[in-house]
């Protein structure tokens, strides 16, 4: 480059900081703290053992070896996706730890946000397309921001979105169209909202121009429909699985359901957020407050609720935000939670927290856009300086309180983490006797009643844990139940070895009914995160399965089988050295 060219791009730089640095920086820095401030008490969960652990215990042509059999099989429909967790989860094993995994999630929601102000600041001004950038990385609707396997995947589907946003508003079109097929191959919802791209265009949109851009992206989501439909990918033949006219009726129940249950998850926030009794939360939450007031104070928008108006208002005012701002968010929220009856369980039940809030993502977008264009318009109802004052106290109010959420939700993850642990750390020292085709079986308390946990409501993650902390997945297997029902539901079959009779049972899911059960190490959690083992006998067909522990063993010491298995890097990150210890 020569040195005119690189005082340009100087210049250039210098220019944009000058701009938009402040503001760049407040979205970025709140991105981070709200919601990676305690990334080092993170660890893994539920699906993450899938994939991010995995990405340890296997060579690198191993591991880019499952990627391509899985872009090349469409696995999931979603090979965008697939690339992107197999990338920065291997990224993450060849720096060593799992922690650059989390570095990793905050840079991408970091530009995430940031390209959400500039994709705003097409159209809105900087006060709104600030603050909506702030909201959306803070947003209720879902707790999944420090789950890896959901922003490795979610923070890249909407980068690709809004780059497919900045191109189309700066009049790039048809170039526009490429990043938004990826972000529809990275996640359906997110990518489905480029049908939104023309609201973003400053310039008057014409009716033949809006049915051109839909006709072309529906022509290219036919398309993709189609090519999955054609290789027989699993997800879609279920999804679509009976589907005709009274699933269409459905399909519009969702949506417009889900899409009013929304306002209530900032009402499940605030309330959370105000009685968490956490000093840490309050401390967190009033620090971060006062910096972004502190930093943001020139702004004049920022006062404009103590500043004299006139009289009257201009209703023109009122009613371009409320048709250029609050009608299309309101519909990016209904695009958002189109295709909800495909993503979920087929129960109309809206979720606050937990790794199904996934099915917000999509509509966290417009949630963000349409509660700052409620501000904007509660602030144009009335010229009365007493109730703008009030507008601006309540959007505060919630504001804090939807921050101060946040932090309760990095407390739910780091707990989470710190209580599977435990629950790790108990069986391998109550189970010295371990043989490799063991089934540590654990009889779990019922989830108990008041606040949702913000993840690992599932136990899946527990259950994988051992096989992913020792190489080559030779860790024994776990069992979670939560009833002793589980008893009922052995075999012995006709090879003489032990069997699950069905795959699910009350208080037991995704059980393996192909697979032969070894010896049973039975644990029963007698109050929270506390386990004992439990070595009465039980007879299947006559033969005793639950192993137990050798007289002597309680007299002397014995030799620890944990010591044989073959160890992954990750297994001093999880459980202490002397738990393995011959």
């Amino acid at each position: 480059m020569t040195s005119a060219g690189r005082r340009s791009c100087f210049e250039g730089a210098n220019a944009y900081f000058a701009r938009h640095g402040v503001f760049v920086l407040v979205t970025g820095a709140l991105a981070v703290v709200a919601n990676f401030l305690r990334l080092s008490e993170f660890g893994f969960y539920e699906d993450d053992w899938y994939y991010c652990a995995q990405a340890f215990i296997y060579t690198p042509q191993e591991w880019f070896g499952q990627l391509l059999n899985s872009v090349r099989n469409f696995y999931a429909g979603r090979p965008v996706q697939e690339i992107f967790l197999y990338m920065f989860s291997w990224v993450g094993a060849a720096l060593g730890s799992p922690v650059a995994l989390y570095l990793e999630a905050a840079v991408l929601l970091v530009l995430a946000s940031v390209l959400m102000y500039h994709v705003l600041r097409l159209r809105y001004p900087v006060f709104f397309a600030l603050f909506a950038s702030l909201l959306f990385s803070i947003s209720p609707l879902t707790t999944i921001r420090q789950h890896l396997n959901g922003t490795l995947w979610s923070a890249p589907a909407f980068i690709l979105l809004f780059t497919a946003f900045l191109l189309y508003g700066r009049g790039l079109r048809a170039a526009a169209f490429l990043p938004a097929v990826a972000a529809l191959m990275t996640y359906e919802p997110v990518g489905l909202l480029f049908l939104a791209a023309p609201v973003f265009e400053r310039r008057r949109r014409r009716l033949r121009r809006l049915v051109a851009h839909c006709a072309a992206f529906g022509l290219l989501l036919g398309i993709y429909i189609l090519i999955r439909a054609k290789l027989g990918e699993p997800r879609l033949n279920e999804s679509l699985a009976g589907f005709g006219w009274n699933s269409i009726w459905q399909v519009l129940k969702y949506d417009l359901l889900f899409s009013i249950q929304s306002f209530r998850s900032y009402i499940f926030a605030c309330h959370f957020g105000l009685v968490n009794k956490s000093i840490s939360t309050l401390w967190w939450t009033a620090l971060t407050g006062g910096l972004i007031f502190l930093r943001l104070k020139s702004m004049p928008a920022l006062f404009s609720a103590w500043r004299r108006r006139p009289a009257s208002m201009p209703r023109a005012k009122f009613f371009w935000w409320l048709r250029r701002a609050a009608l299309p968010s309101l519909g990016l929220i209904l695009l958002g939670y189109a295709l909800t009856y495909f993503t979920l369980p087929r129960q109309l039940l809206y979720p606050f927290a937990g790794r199904d809030t996934r099915v917000s993502l999509a509509a966290s977008f417009g949630s963000s856009m349409l509660a700052v264009s409620l501000v904007y318009l509660a602030l144009l109802l009335s010229p009365q300086r007493w109730w703008r004052r009030v507008v601006a106290i309540t959007a505060l109010a919630v504001s804090l309180m939807v921050l101060r959420f946040s932090f309760v939700v990095q407390e739910d993850y780091a707990k989470a983490w710190s209580d599977h642990k435990n629950l790790l750390l108990q069986m391998v020292l109550l189970s010295h006797d371990i043989s490799p085709d063991s089934l540590l079986l654990i009889e779990r308390l019922p989830p108990s009643a008041g606040r949702p946990a913000s993840i690992n409501t599932q136990p899946h993650g527990l259950q994988v844990s051992f096989t992913r902390l020792f190489r080559r997945n030779h860790g024994p297997s776990v069992q979670v139940v939560y009833s002793d029902h589980w008893k009922r539901y052995l075999e012995i079959r006709s090879d003489g070895r032990l069997y699950w009779k069905q795959r699910e049972f009350y208080g037991a899911h995704y059980l393996d009914t192909s697979r032969p059960l070894g010896p049973i190490i039975h644990f029963v959690e007698h109050k929270p995160i506390c386990l004992r083992r439990v070595e009465n006998p039980l007879y299947i067909s006559g033969r005793q399965i639950i192993k137990q522990r050798q007289p002597e063993a309680f007299e002397k010491h014995i030799k620890n089988n944990w010591a044989a298995f073959e160890r992954s890097t990750l297994v001093s990150w999880v459980l202490p050295d002397f738990a393995l210890q011959p």
